[in-house]
């Protein structure tokens, strides 16, 4: 089942005949394209093409023909609430007027094994800042890709890093990436207006030098800068939530080169109310894959921890997590994640005992000492004393 365009014939045409139309018209008004390396990373606004789409269009037309096998689009959510996860279509596929494009369930599911994911068709169905940007990718790669749109609200520090650290994980040469953000949002319906309301060009001016200052971070690759910055300025960049992420998970050396800048109010002038535009590209080396994320011995340590503290709290007559030592754990298991501890029958394979934490809270070997325990403890309290 296709997940349907609720923007189309509104945010953009409705009609493959009138997108492919105004597709030649931006084409002809961006003239003769540069040859070079193709970009695996485009940063496109997602306001309504008549605002914003020639701008997008100047980052986007630098792909045409290229064969990528997949699109992943980090998108902020504007409708629904979002804390500490991703949220990606339950649908096989997404349509627009062009036709649809697939899921790439396999590589979601594998995104899902190490990152927090949810899916929520209502939350792709109500948000532009991904469907905007379906068309404009189909119009450049065809209909032969397949796509994994992830929708985001606020992300902690720690899903911050764990999210950034799967991206980084997954992401090869065969996969573009991109990041769907507008830029400031200027005036009293955005709350935002500390250059004045006058709306002239001096509004416009420094909205632009605040919005460069951005964008420099970005395009030095500095998450922990631009962060700050966003804190600092209360800058209404909608979508720094992507942009931070995507940040996070590029590998050193990762550039990211402006194409255009434009505003919503650059037509008529009237900059009391207007909303900025970014177009950009970058080039990535993604290490992509490097193993497991524990290696066999990484795991056959968790295992013996498991054993010990349940051992260790029956041993002492208490359901809390024994506190065993755990000075030896390897660095991998001192990384913050969630774990879960299932207990079977030896014999027959039933399950006795299954409880976790889905949240990054502490580092994982503490995380499954504990956990065995509490796994332990759901063979219920005649069980747990009969161990003893």
């Amino acid at each position: 089942m296709a997940l349907g365009s609720t923007i189309a014939g509104t945010w953009y045409p409705g009609a493959e005949r009138e997108i492919r139309a105004l597709a030649k018209k931006w084409e002809a008004a961006c003239g003769e394209a540069k040859s070079g390396e193709k970009p695996n990373v485009l940063v496109l606004p997602h306001a309504g093409w008549a605002y914003s789409g020639e701008t997008a269009w100047t980052a986007v037309r630098t792909v045409c023909g290229a064969k990528f096998r997949r699109v992943i689009v980090l998108a902020p959510s504007h409708r629904a609430w979002i804390e500490n996860r991703l949220v990606a279509p339950e649908a096989d596929a997404v349509s627009t007027p062009l036709g649809e494009i697939k899921i790439d369930r396999d590589w979601l599911d594998r995104l899902a094994l190490i990152a927090p994911v949810a899916r929520n068709d209502r939350v792709h169905s109500a948000e532009h800042s991904a469907q905007i940007e379906y068309p404009l990718l189909q119009l450049a790669l065809g209909n032969g890709f397949t796509v994994v749109p992830l929708v985001m609200g606020s992300l902690g520090q720690d899903q911050m890093g764990m999210c950034a650290r799967a991206l980084a994980r997954l992401m090869d040469a065969e996969t573009l990436l991109v990041i769907s953000s507008d830029f400031t949002h200027y005036g009293d319906d955005f709350s935002y207006t500390p250059f004045g309301k006058s709306g002239g060009e001096d509004v416009r001016r420094k909205v632009a030098a605040s919005d460069d200052e951005a964008f420099q971070l970005i395009a030095k690759g500095d998450a922990d800068s631009f962060a700050a910055f966003i804190k600092r300025t209360g800058a209404t960049i909608c979508g720094h939530v992507p942009i931070e992420l995507a940040l996070r998970a590029f590998p050193k050396g990762a550039s990211i080169v402006r194409q255009k800048y434009a505003t919503s109010s650059d037509g008529d002038g009237d900059y009391s109310r207007f909303v900025c535009y970014v177009a950009a590209i970058g080039c990535v080396k993604w290490h992509g894959e490097t193993g497991a994320v524990l290696s066999a011995d990484d795991r056959a340590y968790l295992l013996r921890v498991a054993r010990a503290s349940m051992e260790k709290a029956v041993r002492g007559g208490s359901r809390r997590s024994a506190g065993i030592d755990v000075s030896d754990a390897p660095k991998s298991t001192r990384a913050k994640m969630g774990a879960f501890v299932t207990l079977n029958d030896k014999a027959t394979g039933a399950l006795r005992g299954c409880i976790g934490e889905i949240m990054p809270m502490r580092p994982l070997v503490e995380a499954v000492a504990a956990r065995a325990v509490d796994s332990f403890a759901c063979l219920g309290t005649r069980a747990w004393w009969n161990t003893r």
